[in-house]
């Protein structure tokens, strides 16, 4: 709608040009015929010394036919030189038209490729991150959980501590800002999840879980694939634990452990 009111917009600028041009022109030749018949008049009359009477006499009894063919081939010659003029500007003008038009055609043209190209990149990186956000199982995305809790037990020591696919979800989870919290056994999950930072989600972080004590009084030390208490300070976490079995709850940075 802009282009059409800017082409439309010049295009009548151009045609007034014209029209003024135009007239401009055939004034400034009737202008010059003017002066030069007035010039001949004067150089006779002062030069030659003719009475201006006899001029007139002669003029319109000898020289009329002349000077109406002279008028008359100057009027036309203004016209033509108008004409000239006039469709010299209309050939600019659709010149600088047709110019404009293909110009805005080949920027428009430019413009709709690149944000096909761009949309589809974005749109492209996008569905690649929701596919590796998405539960297929509940339909929804990871990013949506407002938390991830690992129960204790002796189980997570067995499979969760070496499940990398579950890791990776939790870590996409915390690194959208969630909580992730674990008890007893529960941490053992947490070994291959990972900040922001690619380190280990415990390093640096206040953690606790079952103690190396606690496992050496249930007598299960000698079955168990590691020691939860020595993995987690291996990873760099500030462990701590209060006495056996006593209840001993850690809060930090997104990650709280009972």
């Amino acid at each position: 709608m802009v282009v059409a009111v800017v082409v439309i917009a010049v295009i009548i600028i151009m045609v007034v040009v014209v029209v003024v041009v135009a007239v401009v022109v055939a004034v400034v030749v009737v202008v010059v015929i003017v002066v030069v018949v007035v010039v001949i008049v004067v150089v006779v009359v002062v030069v030659v010394e003719v009475p201006v009477v006899v001029i007139v006499v002669v003029v319109e009894l000898e020289y009329l036919a002349l000077v109406v063919v002279v008028i008359t081939v100057a009027t036309t010659a203004a016209a033509a030189a108008a004409a000239v003029v006039v469709v010299l500007v209309v050939v600019v003008v659709v010149v600088v038209v047709v110019v404009v038009v293909v110009v805005l055609v080949v920027v428009k043209v430019v413009v709709i490729t690149l944000q096909f190209f761009l949309t589809n990149e974005i749109k492209t990186k996008h569905d690649e991150e929701n596919r590796s956000l998405f539960d297929t199982d509940t339909g929804r995305y990871f990013r949506d959980y407002v938390a991830v809790f690992y129960p204790g037990g002796h189980g997570p020591m067995f499979d969760l501590a070496y499940d990398t696919d579950i890791a990776q979800i939790t870590t996409q989870i915390f690194q959208h800002g969630r909580v992730v919290g674990a008890v007893c056994h529960g941490p053992a999950g947490l070994i291959h999840v990972t900040g922001a930072s690619g380190d280990s989600i415990v390093k640096g972080r206040r953690v606790t879980a079952i103690s190396n004590a606690e496992e050496e009084l249930g007598q299960l030390t000698a079955v168990m694939p590691f020691l939860l208490e020595t993995k987690l300070r291996e990873l760099g976490a500030l462990y701590s634990a209060a006495a056996p079995f006593q209840e001993h709850i850690v809060v930090g940075m997104g990650l709280f452990q009972y």
